[in-house]
């Protein structure tokens, strides 16, 4: 009896598949070759995740993302499309008793992956580097397979992309971002 009571109360690292949606901002950007201006920076992320935990408190995600932005500058209006690899460390504190069981997490992420930047007539190819991007979220337990998480980031992003014509550009930009995302515990 002692054995199976231990076993029930002792947390098993669960293995979890993620469905994330967010919507980015641009806080600031800088671009090389060309004067500073007021750029108005948004779009969407979806992210799909693959996650397992490292104990209760501990786990590491790792998985793609699709980015689309809209860049509206006070010449032009451009799209911007990534497709990144993932990889995330996060930490999770105890869970708040009186609240539904919530727990507040924190988490650190690194990506590499494609950009496109694309303007009538122009377009530009390249890397695109994520880091850090760095995450506050709040996860509700809904039942022992589900989980909805709702967060709030800041990243910091590097974009090197060269035109048709042979020219290079580097945009280094942060934004900040508010999503949702469902883990479904595998």
């Amino acid at each position: 009896i002692q054995r199976k009571l231990v076993k029930n109360f002792i947390p098993k690292d669960r293995k979890s598949l993620e469905a994330h949606i967010s919507f980015s901002r641009g806080v600031s950007e800088s671009t090389s070759e060309a004067i500073t201006q007021n750029i108005d920076r948004g779009g969407f992320q979806f992210d799909g995740m693959y996650r397992k935990e490292l104990g209760y408190q501990y786990a590491y995600a790792f998985g793609l993302r699709y980015a689309r932005e809209t860049v509206n500058t006070p010449v032009a209006s451009l799209t911007n499309q990534r497709f990144l690899g993932i990889v995330e460390g996060r930490y999770y504190f105890e869970p708040m008793e009186d609240f539904h069981r919530a727990r507040v997490g924190l988490s650190l992420g690194f990506g590499f992956g494609q950009s496109r930047t694309e303007t009538t007539g122009q377009a530009s190819f390249g890397n695109a580097i994520l880091m850090p991007s760095t995450k506050v979220s709040l996860s509700f337990p809904i039942d022992k397979f589900n989980e909805m998480e709702f967060y709030g980031a800041f990243e910091s992003l590097r974009l090197e992309e060269s035109f048709a014509s042979g020219a290079d550009q580097t945009t280094n930009l942060i934004n900040s971002k508010l999503g949702f995302m469902w883990r479904k515990h595998i």
